[in-house]
């Protein structure tokens, strides 16, 4: 099947095509409406916002004890949210909250001293927040490191 002539007018904002008249062929419609669709999904992706789940989330630490120890430690509380597009990989904003008070060593005198004003000095600073700024999605586009200020 043939057509003399298609005009095509295709509204990004509508994201429908307004008016058809005149091409070679259907095969030439079929690929350029196609393309159109690809290029519509494109342009128009919008990222979505994704809600940290408190619940299922974990914030882990190492750091060096006297010198020749490593602790582990962890963050019981924490949340925050990010606008991220999945079929791009590209992050658009994040941010993280912390509660400081939250810190768990597994000792509570260390977690007490960790608390203090040696360190985290959680009732001044009750909250850590990092604001995440970029994202580089690894080769298998399953995870990726993320980069932005504490």
């Amino acid at each position: 099947m043939s057509l003399k002539t298609v005009r095509l007018v295709y509204s990004l904002l509508t994201r429908k095509i307004l008016t058809v008249s005149y091409l070679r062929d259907l095969k030439k419609f079929t690929v350029l409406l196609y393309f159109l669709t690809l290029f519509d999904a494109v342009v128009i992706a919008e990222p979505a916002t994704w809600e940290i789940d408190p619940e299922h989330f974990s914030i882990a630490f190492e750091s060096e004890h006297i010198g020749y120890q490593s602790q582990l430690g962890l963050f019981l509380e924490g949340g925050g949210e990010f606008r991220f597009d999945a079929e791009t990989f590209e992050l658009f904003s994040g941010h993280v909250e912390i509660q400081a008070s939250s810190i768990f060593t597994n000792n509570k005198d260390r977690d007490d001293h960790l608390r203090g004003r040696d360190f985290l000095n959680s009732r001044r600073h009750p909250v850590i927040f990092f604001e995440a700024r970029e994202f580089d999605p690894n080769q298998q586009r399953t995870g990726g490191e993320l980069r932005g200020e504490l």
